[in-house]
């Protein structure tokens, strides 16, 4: 009697960590499409354009799911964000998305000069590119 305890008790053990770790997909992801100066408002600032997917159950917005940072030269840019506004057909990411959604969001910043752009995500992304 004592082994078939043992047993069950082993079983529920794996079945509750099954279920716990079987749900892998992310709540939230950002596929990088491009990075590119952009101007709003006769002003140019960088864009760095994603593809976001809210999977989260509920209706998110973007830039408080997944933090992105741009830099220049080492340094920190501004975030710039025109709420409402669209760039390049793009909603900008203070914008809320549906759950079971992807939307092209921007996130944008204030250019320091036109020299190379690394970006962080929270999410763990990091890369650079090109501004002209």
């Amino acid at each position: 009697m004592g082994m078939k305890k043992v047993f069950l008790i082993l079983v529920s053990v794996v079945t509750i960590c099954l279920t716990a770790c079987g749900n892998s997909q992310p709540k939230s992801t950002l596929e990088f499409i491009e990075g590119k100066k952009v101007t709003i408002s006769e002003t140019e600032y960088v864009g760095v354009f994603f593809n976001f997917t809210n999977n989260t159950g509920e209706t998110v917005i973007p830039a408080d799911e997944i933090d992105v940072k741009a830099f220049q030269n080492g340094t920190e840019l501004n975030v710039i964000v025109y709420s409402g506004e669209e760039v390049e057909d793009v909603i900008q990411c203070d914008t809320s998305v549906q759950t079971g959604t992807t939307a092209k969001v921007v996130w944008t910043f204030e250019i320091q000069d036109n020299s190379k752009v690394s970006v962080e995500c929270s999410d763990g992304q990091k890369f650079e590119f090109e501004i002209e």
